[in-house]
């Protein structure tokens, strides 16, 4: 049981009240989509708006663990050579943690790379991906020389429906997968 009792006082004093910030983690691994092998040294960052919050950098087996102090809904974007940005929108740690999250990354094809013209581009599954910092006009041929693709493109870009084979992408030989 419980009592209390009131106890008279008189003065000035300072009280000082400490308050203990909640921890949250997001812990997970990040994964090869098509083989499954772990990824080392991949950055995986929480967003709020455009700031980043929290990074970390994968291990040897493709595990991170990240902690943050605000009780808020985040942006996540994984990045690793040779792979294709993973981004997801909603990351809740208002009510708990989050862990042992999968994250399966799609590989890039590594041929292609930079443009005459500056664009970015490379193949991945079923798709060519072109990374622009400015509009530009893309034309996308197959092995045969033959016009198959032509997109205007702004920032990051998937030109989607390509069957699987090797195309000329604004002259820079791509694969698609």
């Amino acid at each position: 049981m419980v009592s209390s009792e009131e106890v008279p006082f008189e003065g000035n004093f300072d009280i000082t009240v400490e308050m203990q910030k909640t921890v949250r983690t997001f812990s997970g691994t990040v994964t090869d989509a098509e083989s499954h092998a772990a990824i080392a040294g991949a950055s995986v960052a929480l967003y709020k708006g455009e700031n980043k919050v929290a990074e970390a950098i994968t291990g040897a087996d493709g595990s991170f663990e990240i902690k943050v102090k605000d009780l808020a809904v985040f942006s996540l974007v994984v990045k690793a050579e040779g792979y294709e940005d993973f981004t997801f929108d909603t990351i809740d740690l208002t009510e708990g943690d989050m862990t042992g999250t999968p994250i399966e990354m799609t590989p890039n094809s590594g041929v292609g790379m930079l443009t005459a013209d500056g664009l970015r581009v490379y193949g991945t599954v079923g798709a060519v991906v072109v990374e622009s910092a400015s509009e530009a006009t893309v034309r996308v041929y197959n092995a045969a020389g033959s016009l198959v693709r032509r997109a205007d493109v702004a920032g990051k870009t998937r030109i989607e429906g390509l069957q699987r084979g090797v195309y000329i992408v604004n002259g820079v030989k791509v694969i698609v997968k």
